[in-house]
């Protein structure tokens, strides 16, 4: 059959895995790719619309003539994904199934809209080539695991199928989909595994553990040697000059890591960027990191106010574990970069000054930040509904997908104006001296010059984490044409 999969605003790994198994089984896929130049979810410029042309985009459909689209969507390219959907149907009819996080959070939502056939929930790599299959031999798949379906307006929910244990088991992501729309370059994003150990109020990995509870570890790994081959594999098909793992956290087993770090210095040894956790370093992983040519760090600190860290977000590191974590990252010589969310649940001006604080003692090269946003499937949301601190019309926002983590809060602050103009101002100042840094912030939090701050936020988005700035602007750069030819 033939499955024409819709994404927006980045490569999707998720896509290129189902994109590869589903060719293994003898299928044909394609991709419709919007840059969403429009709208980056750190600003919009409706002006840009130009190059989200719909006709050309419908017209590359009804040139394929998919039997299936196959949509992936996070929760705030949701609106997008809906009123794109609708357009396409208008011209070309046919079966249409969507995935992602956001499906798999609220999939009865989404089934409700009308709009798909089916939505996919968690893994979908053998679920979504036995839909396939399915299809094309005429049977009606209504029975099938991992899918809820619409039926004379009862909802089918399916059990899921259990998680794929042994990862080396998949073949290689089909980069090759995303590559000739030129969505990325010279950096090959790659993930060494699935799942994370933790359990934050903020993420939706909490609903992946519940959902899938005595299905198979939710924590799973491709073997060193794989990850190396499948590296390898890329690099000598593209241009490649650097890695981004993708992992929620890369050290989280120094074992794997050590024998990762023998091969990879032997065979590719290219620059890399990863993601850890205050709890995963030590002098051995910050060793190990180095050696292997890591050359940056991302680290989720979201506030510094410890008892809110443990009994909002469900984190139990300490501030000095976080302190000896940076310090062992700076000692070996890795930068470093550090994520705080603005605007959580009872959030106070003393809350902001003491984020300010902290992070002007640790240093990090570099700050990035967020305004928090409650999405579905998170344990934060549930309690916000519980305790009546999100409306009726924010909540169904979030359910749309509506807003970003970027934009706005969508719940009741008392300081509002000052948390969102700190996420946005926050990496600029960071290296300010805190008494400073905080009055320039109490100086912008006035409705009249949030005009200033977003533009502000705009021009310094370099600072906020240089290694994936460069690798976005060149990507859009490179996206430009051939989306202009298509």
């Amino acid at each position: 059959m033939k499955v024409m999969f819709v994404c927006r605003g980045a490569e999707h790994i998720g896509v290129e895995y189902l994109s590869a198994c589903l060719k293994k089984a003898g299928h044909i896929t394609e991709l419709l790719f919007d840059p969403g130049f429009d709208d980056t979810f750190y600003f919009k410029i409706s002006i840009l619309k130009y190059f989200n042309n719909w006709s050309r985009l419908i017209k590359r459909v009804k040139d394929f003539s998919p039997d299936v689209l196959a949509i992936s969507s996070v929760s705030n390219t949701y609106p997008y994904i809906c009123k794109f959907i609708r357009e396409i149907k208008k011209h070309h009819n046919c079966y249409t199934v969507i995935g992602g996080i956001h499906s798999t959070a609220i999939p009865e939502y989404v089934i409700r809209e009308g709009l798909f056939d089916a939505v996919c929930i968690g893994e979908g790599e053998r679920a979504f080539v036995k839909l396939l299959n399915y299809l094309e031999e005429g049977e009606v798949p209504t029975s099938l695991q991992n899918f809820y379906f619409m039926k004379e307006k009862e909802i089918i929910k399916n059990p899921l199928h259990p998680l794929v244990e042994n990862l080396d088991d998949l073949p290689f992501p089909d980069k090759e989909l995303f590559y000739k729309c030129g969505v990325f370059s010279s950096t090959l994003m790659v993930a060494s595994g699935r799942g994370c150990p933790f359990s934050c109020g903020f993420c939706v990995n909490d609903k992946l553990k519940v959902i899938y509870k005595n299905l198979g570890h939710h924590i799973r790994r491709y073997s060193p040697e794989r990850m190396i081959e499948e590296i390898k594999y890329f690099t000598l098909r593209y241009p490649i000059k650097r890695i981004n793992f993708q992992d929620d956290i890369f050290t989280m087993d120094v074992k794997w890591l050590s024998r990762f770090n023998n091969l990879y210095t032997r065979s590719i040894n290219l620059p890399f960027q990863c993601n850890t956790h205050p709890l995963f370093v030590n002098d051995d992983i910050g060793r190990l990191l180095r050696t292997s040519n890591c050359i940056s760090v991302c680290m989720g600190i979201q506030t510094a106010v410890q008892d809110k860290r443990k009994e909002l977000l469900g984190r139990f590191e300490t501030n000095w574990d976080i302190k000896s974590a940076v310090d062992i990252l700076k000692k070996n010589r890795l930068s470093v970069c550090l994520e705080y969310i603005f605007g959580l649940p009872d959030e106070t001006v003393e809350d902001i000054k003491e984020n300010i604080t902290f992070n002007y003692k640790l240093k990090p090269n570099n700050t990035s930040t967020f305004i928090f946003y409650p999405f579905p499937g998170t344990q934060l949301l549930d309690n916000l509904q519980r305790t009546n601190k999100i409306n009726e019309k924010n909540l169904n926002n979030v359910y749309m997908g509506k807003g970003s983590y970027h934009y706005t809060s969508f719940i009741e602050l008392s300081e509002k104006l000052v948390s969102e103009t700190t996420a946005s101002l926050f990496p600029i100042l960071s290296k300010v001296p805190p008494g400073l840094g905080f009055n320039i912030i109490n100086f912008f939090s006035c409705r009249c010059l949030q005009w200033l701050v977003k533009l502000l936020q705009v021009l310094f988005l370099p600072v906020n984490n240089p290694f994936q700035f460069e690798e976005r602007a060149k990507n859009y750069l490179k996206m430009l044409y051939p989306f202009k030819r298509n």
